[in-house]
């Protein structure tokens, strides 16, 4: 059995990747020339520095944006849980105390733009619950709802289908 479990997005496209390292070496140079270009002795040159800053800062979030990609650990020698978001080697998420599971369940969240996805959660306390990672494709999220379900040794509540929910128990 494993100690930690580790759920995320899928990797982003190499075009997107390229787009954001082309956005960050922008970010970089636009930050020296802020500070190699501003003369700070003057009035408006506080005024030209905060520009050059502000548009640094909108073209390096604009750019960074699709690659960042969306996690889950769970670390069971531990027992804590981090959700957070992962930029290339760097995870931003704080770790967390994992309650003892009552159940895992996944089921369809509707969207505002009339899409779905599936959204996997841990219940605990019968009715407190975390909401843990969201799907796009319902099989995945089945598939990896079963895996945390498992390695928590708990049971699995399936209701991707509205009003057909199934209750899977865990098999010792």
């Amino acid at each position: 059995m494993t100690d930690k479990i580790v759920i995320r997005d899928k990797a982003p496209a190499l075009f997107f990747n390229l787009i954001a390292a082309v956005g960050i070496m922008v970010l970089i140079t636009m930050i020296y020339l802020a500070f190699a270009t501003t003369d700070f002795t003057q009035d408006n040159g506080w005024r030209g520095f905060a520009s050059w800053i502000t548009v640094a800062i909108i073209v390096g979030t604009t750019a960074v944006k699709p690659v960042v990609t969306q996690q889950l650990q769970i670390d069971l020698t531990k027992n804590t849980y981090q959700k957070g978001y992962r930029l290339g080697p760097l995870s931003i998420g704080k770790w967390k105390i994992l309650p003892r599971p009552d159940y895992i369940s996944i089921f369809r969240q509707p969207l505002k733009n009339g899409k779905f996805n599936f959204e996997m959660n841990l219940w605990y306390d019968k009715i407190r619950h975390i909401e843990l990672f969201y799907f796009d494709d319902p099989e995945q999220g089945f598939k990896t709802a079963q895996q945390v379900a498992t390695v928590l040794k708990t049971n699995l509540v399936d209701a991707r289908i509205p009003n057909e929910t199934v209750e899977i128990p865990f098999d010792k």
